[in-house]
C-alpha cells in the first residue's frame, strides 16, 4: 500500500475513535503502519525522514484524541 494513502487511512482510524476500546485498536493500527513502512534489522526499526514525520503526526493525533475521549468519559462518571 502507498505510504500516503495508508497514512490517511490510519489517521481516519484514529479520528473515528469514540471510546477507549477504539483507541486501543487505533494504537495497534498506528504501530502496524509504522512496522509496514520501516525496515527491521536486529530488533531495530530503520525509517526515513518522511516516515518519521508522518508517524510523529499520527502520535500527536492519537494523543489529542485520547485525551478528548478520556475527558469525556470522566465527565460521564
Amino acid at each position: 500500500m502507498d505510504l500516503f494513502s495508508s497514512y490517511r487511512k490510519t489517521k481516519s482510524v484514529i479520528e473515528s475513535c469514540d471510546n477507549s476500546q477504539h483507541l486501543m485498536g487505533a494504537k495497534k493500527y498506528m504501530n502496524l503502519w509504522f512496522k509496514m513502512h520501516s525496515e527491521k534489522k536486529r530488533n531495530v526499526y530503520y525509517i526515513d525522514t518522511t516516515v518519521k514525520q508522518l508517524y510523529e503526526s499520527l502520535q500527536k493525533n492519537y494523543w489529542i484524541k485520547k485525551h478528548l475521549i478520556l475527558r469525556k468519559e470522566n465527565e460521564k462518571a
